[in-house]
C-alpha cells in the first residue's frame, strides 16, 4: 500500500501531536520531528496504537534521519 509520508515538526505534543494524530488517523504516515528523541518515541507509540502498526515513526531535529526509499518523489505542499 503506498501512502503519503507527512513530516511534522514539534509532533510529540500540543497542536503539532493532534496534526500527527489525525493525520495518521487519515491514512497517512506520519514522521514527528522534535528535539527531544523520547517525547517522539512516546508520541510514536500512541499513534501508533490507535492508528496502526507503520502510522509513525520519529526523528530527532538536528541529527540526520534514515528516509526510506518509498519517500520519492516528494512533493511539498504549503498550507499557510
Amino acid at each position: 500500500m503506498q501512502r503519503d509520508v507527512v513530516i511534522v515538526t514539534g509532533g510529540n505534543s500540543g497542536i503539532g501531536f493532534e496534526c500527527a494524530r489525525q493525520l495518521a488517523r487519515d491514512g497517512r504516515h506520519v514522521v514527528i520531528a522534535s528535539r527531544n528523541r523520547d517525547a517522539s518515541a512516546a508520541a510514536v507509540r500512541r499513534i501508533t496504537a490507535e492508528s496502526g502498526a507503520e502510522a509513525a515513526s520519529a526523528g530527532s531535529v538536528g541529527t540526520r534521519m534514515p528516509v526510506p526509499s518509498r519517500i520519492s518523489p516528494v512533493r511539498v505542499t504549503r498550507l499557510a
